[in-house]
């Protein structure tokens, strides 16, 4: 289990705490249960991932507005550029790696190959092994491991309440945001936000 991961924003600062929690077959990352929720933290504090690694599925949980909003979708594929560049990270000797998401954003990841699954914060995957550190080039969001420890999860800890009525799909939800909220600089920002990894 990959716990307590710190993210950092800016232009105002926040920092909040969450779990990447992981067996063979499935990972869930989301807040921590123990987090308190910190200053601007309303639009992500509250979305989880959960990746079923066998069968590339991915359902996440969205917060919009207090309003948990479910997409199921599957794993994405994207292609990494694996460097040499390398760091410690939670006791964890990782290397870097880079993701050129679109024209004008790469996505930068630390990954070992000492932990596997391929898992990551957000969902992150495709590098072979775990993702302890990640972050967008202009360091908006910065994700780094604090601690790995190895304990028993029970299986509920590994899902999300969901009624299969309430789940869209990742393109179904794009269009419900963007209606909701691209009549203003304000709104825009928050789609940029719940899509920042997509």
């Amino acid at each position: 289990m990959v716990e307590n991961f710190e993210k950092w924003e800016v232009p105002k600062i926040k920092t909040d705490l969450f779990t990447l929690n992981f067996n063979d077959t499935l990972a869930h990352f989301g807040p921590s249960i123990d987090a308190t929720s910190s200053y601007m933290s309303y639009w992500t504090r509250s979305n989880s991932y959960l990746d079923q690694l066998n069968t590339k599925k991915r359902l996440i949980r969205f917060d919009v507005s207090g309003e948990y909003l479910f997409v199921e979708d599957t794993l994405p594929k994207r292609n990494w550029k694996i460097t040499d560049q390398k760091r410690m990270i939670a006791n964890y000797n990782c290397r870097k790696a880079i993701w050129q998401k679109d024209d004008t954003t790469r996505i930068y990841a630390w990954f070992t190959e000492a932990i596997f699954p391929e898992i990551g914060p957000e969902g992150i995957t495709g590098l072979p092994g775990a993702i302890l550190g990640l972050a967008t080039e202009d360091g908006s969001v910065v994700y780094f491991a604090q601690s790995v420890e190895s304990k028993t999860i029970e299986i509920d800890q590994l899902q999300l309440p969901v009624k299969r009525k309430n789940v869209m799909t990742l393109q179904a939800f794009k269009e419900k945001i963007t209606k909701l909220f691209e009549n203003s600089d304000w709104g825009k920002g928050i789609i940029k936000d719940l899509l920042r990894w997509m």
